[in-house]
């Protein structure tokens, strides 16, 4: 079950701190609408535990198209949590820190370096006021029609590179290792090999197996949980606190079949 609307987005660490009482752990908003998306997830395991195993074989022969389609939701949820994260962190990065001395420093280096390079005499940090929080937001939002292109089917050393660049977490891909194994880079972009394929070729596609859906997913769930910390301690060093107002329930990592009225978002 969701919690109530008025409970998910709240104005106030106060009132964030009473909805703990349904909801566990502090998340982005991008990674709420992550759980929320997730929920056709419930009708895949619904469908392969209830109907697929008594279905004809006939029936059976088809159920591939099921699981290419749900393989190619899933690099979807994960391109748009990318997406959705990195915009909505920088926002409160430059909405909250106090000044621009704040900043990531590779964030601060990278725009004098470009505007070095246009021969901008002055830079953001010296107009008027706080004239420089405006600079940084149209310069993301200049730069994010480039992102979105390059980044279908973000493979991990895309996710890095625009993180690096974009908000100055650099070494994102040594935080995922560093939680979640040595080979979850490697792992994840096999999967996004395969959607590719799946996507691009005008001949059919690779099969997908139930189990391959499955551990894509896994994989993607794990990477969100570790990207959202890692960006929560990001805002923490430069604001001074969390800054995250959603929340999503704590739950297993490894995914199993659901009965239909189960709600996998409750676990993302």
């Amino acid at each position: 079950m969701h919690p109530p609307d008025d409970a998910v987005y709240v104005m106030s660490n106060e009132l964030a701190e009473m909805t703990s009482r349904i909801s566990k752990i502090r998340s982005s908003k991008a990674r709420f609408a992550f759980a929320n998306n997730s929920v056709d997830m419930t009708a895949f395991y619904s469908i392969h535990q209830h109907f697929v195993k008594m279905a004809p074989d006939a029936v059976k022969k088809q159920i591939y198209i099921l699981n290419k389609a749900t393989y190619v939701l899933v690099a979807s949820l994960w391109e748009a949590y990318c997406e959705d994260v990195l915009t909505e962190s920088l926002t409160l990065l430059v909405d909250c820190v106090p000044t621009w001395k704040q900043l990531p420093q590779r964030l601060a280096r990278d725009i004098a370096k470009e505007l070095r390079k246009d021969e901008t005499l002055l830079a953001p940090w010296e107009l008027a006021d706080d004239g420089w929080r405006q600079y940084v937001k149209d310069r993301q939002l200049a730069r994010s029609y480039e992102r979105n292109y390059d980044f279908s089917g973000p493979k991990s050393a895309n996710v890095e590179r625009y993180f690096s660049e974009f908000i100055g977490v650099a070494d994102i891909r040594d935080a995922w290792r560093a939680k979640e194994g040595q080979d979850i880079c490697v792992r994840l972009d096999n999967h996004l090999d395969t959607r590719n394929s799946i996507v691009h070729q005008i001949s059919p596609g690779p099969t997908v197996f139930k189990r391959e859906v499955k551990d894509f997913y896994d994989i993607v769930r794990r990477l969100i949980r570790c990207t959202d910390q890692v960006m929560d301690e990001m805002l923490k060093k430069t604001t001074g606190k969390s800054r995250w107002i959603s929340y999503v329930k704590s739950g297993p990592v490894d995914m199993v079949d659901r009965a239909p009225a189960i709600d996998i978002s409750d676990e993302a």
